[in-house]
């Protein structure tokens, strides 16, 4: 489960959204799944100005790469959205993957 929310928590009154806002909590993946955030527990990521916020467009970016994992995938994407944040966004995920998942193998 890929989630590019922004982690708001929906009952909280606010007009604005911002990186300093309370963001959800991190939950444990189940047995045999990831679940991949665009920014870390407790914190809110950015909407960035293009068509696409920061994860999804490094995420697009990256998915159709050929032979890497999923975690090597996400690696990627951690990297290329922490730099173009400045490091104020840090995409985490919760693993308990059993095996290599590929999503484009040879």
């Amino acid at each position: 489960m890929i989630l590019d929310a922004c982690r708001d928590n929906p009952f909280e009154r606010s007009w604005t959204r911002n990186t300093k806002g309370n963001g959800l909590s991190f939950m444990n993946a189940p047995s045999g799944s990831l679940i991949a955030y665009a920014t870390s527990p407790g914190k809110t990521a950015t909407d960035g100005s293009g068509k696409n916020g920061l994860y999804t467009q490094a995420l697009l970016k990256n998915l159709s790469t050929p032979n890497i994992t999923v975690l090597e995938m996400f690696q990627r994407v951690r990297v290329t959205v922490m730099k173009q944040s400045c490091d104020k966004q840090t995409p985490w995920e919760s693993t308990s993957l059993r095996g290599n998942f590929y999503f484009k193998a040879k």
